[in-house]
């Protein structure tokens, strides 16, 4: 896995995701349920897949794994809030050989 480079995140209309400005109230309102949440909503999850170089975020229900005749181009979204629910961190992570994606082992969004 690999981290993609923060402008991906930007170009595919997620830009408002501002690390030391947004809450958890408010992403949870612009981006619906997560697909998995951990530390009781510290840190959300949302699965997206790469269609024609844009990232679409999947809904809860559909961001199982992938199987027969799933695209494979998916990923994650990672975001990670201080205890009192402010975005600390968020990532981009996406396996090797997504086509349309530079890949960085070192940036964070």
């Amino acid at each position: 896995l690999a981290l993609g480079e923060p402008t991906e995140l930007e170009k595919s209309g997620y830009d408002f995701i501002r690390n030391g400005d947004s809450t958890r109230e408010e992403l949870l309102a612009r981006l619906g349920a997560p697909s998995y949440n951990f530390e009781n909503k510290r840190i959300l999850i949302y699965r997206f897949q790469l269609e024609q170089n844009r990232i679409s975020l999947l809904s809860a229900s559909q961001a199982k794994p992938a199987g027969p005749g799933l695209s494979r181009n998916l990923g994650n979204v990672v975001l990670i809030f201080s205890q009192d629910g402010i975005l600390e961190k968020h990532s981009l992570v996406v396996p090797k050989g997504i086509p349309g994606f530079r890949q960085s082992h070192d940036r964070t969004l």
